[in-house]
């Protein structure tokens, strides 16, 4: 468990099974290319939370053992905010 104060509830639990993943991605027409990627995605989670940024790192670790190439992108919130909204991340010089 990554946090410990979260409460699960009536949330399922999995664990970790590469086989597993591996299948359903099969399935669902996501193959292994000659240098051994499905597909490319990104993270983007806020550095300012040491937590967050363990957790996605943990996901994307677990990604790349199927086959996910996952970029992290640690950002700080403002940033995360923009880029969930849709919003290009605009920087300018004055």
């Amino acid at each position: 468990m990554l946090y410990s104060g979260a409460s699960v509830g009536n949330v399922a639990q999995y664990d970790f099974d590469p086989r597993k993943a591996e299948q359903i991605l099969e399935e669902a027409g996501y193959r292994r290319v000659p240098d051994g990627i499905r597909f490319k995605t990104s993270i983007m989670v806020d550095r300012s939370s040491f937590l967050y940024a363990i957790a996605a790192e943990t996901i994307r670790d677990y990604l790349g053992k199927v086959g996910v190439n996952a970029e992290l992108k640690l950002l700080d919130r403002l940033s995360v905010v923009d880029e969930r909204q849709g919003i290009p991340l605009q920087l300018s010089q004055t």
